[in-house]
């Protein structure tokens, strides 16, 4: 059947079945005149034997149903979208959302975006970013004003770049502050071990620097194993003036709590100003 502009308008004043092919030039209308939500109905007889229906409901939303009864997709007057069950993006969806990239799509190309760009925000334009190509650059990034301020890549890297963080509160005084009722702990771990460096292994350190001239190690403490895998030691490293990067080991506090202060003078703390 084909319905041209230009010939006289068709009406149908009841269902009218097409098996086959139908162009319409101009508009096709499907309405009611009774309570009952107009609808296009599309059966496939064959295989499945599923039968899919576009409907107006009395709300004015439009639904695509299947069997004329579950909701597969409603869209409402007001623009909302709601898909019931799953929904892949560029592949079959396992998950409530799934997106799938091509492989073509190259380099610097993001999978998703989430993003709110209202001029209220503060800083205006939040977003989240997730599965940017490169697998050495972002798999997962929070952007705020434009400037990133947590990233996380593909080769394990990490950076937050937001402010200051609280662990066990809702707000931080530092840029690290810990809190929780039995006190705020921080741990710093060795994987392993190391038996054939009984004194020299280190465990953990801490390090205080300056990025004025490029020096972050100015000062640091040293957790060294202490002859044995199951004891340790403390050391405090300073570097002097004019010495480079080279730190100096000041004071070592062994495991059985012997100090050595490395022939370093002990001043008494009345005399230093």
């Amino acid at each position: 059947v084909t319905l041209s502009a230009g010939s006289t308008d068709h009406r149908v004043g009841g269902a009218m079945d097409v098996n086959g092919t139908l162009s319409v030039d101009d508009q096709l209308v499907i309405s009611r005149t009774n309570d009952a939500a107009p609808h296009l109905l599309l059966e496939q007889t064959e295989g499945l034997g599923k039968t899919f229906s576009l409907i107006s409901d009395d709300g004015g939303a439009f639904t695509i149903r299947e069997e004329t009864t579950t909701a597969r997709l409603m869209i409402d007057t007001s623009g909302d979208t709601k898909v019931y069950g799953n929904l892949g993006v560029g592949m079959v969806p396992t998950y409530a959302l799934d997106v799938q990239r091509d492989a073509t799509a190259g380099q610097g190309s993001w999978a998703a975006r989430i993003e709110n760009l209202a001029v209220s925000a503060n800083p205006a334009g939040l977003a989240v970013r997730v599965g940017h190509a490169a697998s050495t650059s972002s798999i997962l990034q929070l952007q705020a004003g434009g400037n990133t301020r947590f990233n996380i890549a593909g080769n394990g890297s990490a950076y937050f770049n937001g402010g200051n963080v609280a662990i066990g509160r809702t707000s931080a005084d530092t840029l690290l502050h810990l809190e929780s009722a039995s006190g705020g702990d921080l741990l710093i771990q060795r994987t392993s071990s190391d038996s054939s460096n009984l004194s020299t292994a280190i465990l953990g350190s801490i390090h205080f620097g300056s990025n004025t001239n490029g020096d972050p190690y100015l000062a640091s403490i040293y957790a060294y194993q202490d002859g044995s895998t199951t004891s340790g030691r403390l050391e405090f490293h300073t570097e002097p003036t004019g010495s480079g990067t080279t730190k100096v080991s000041r004071l070592a506090i062994g495991s059985d709590g012997t100090q050595d202060h490395k022939a370093n003078s002990i001043v008494n703390s009345s005399t230093v100003h």
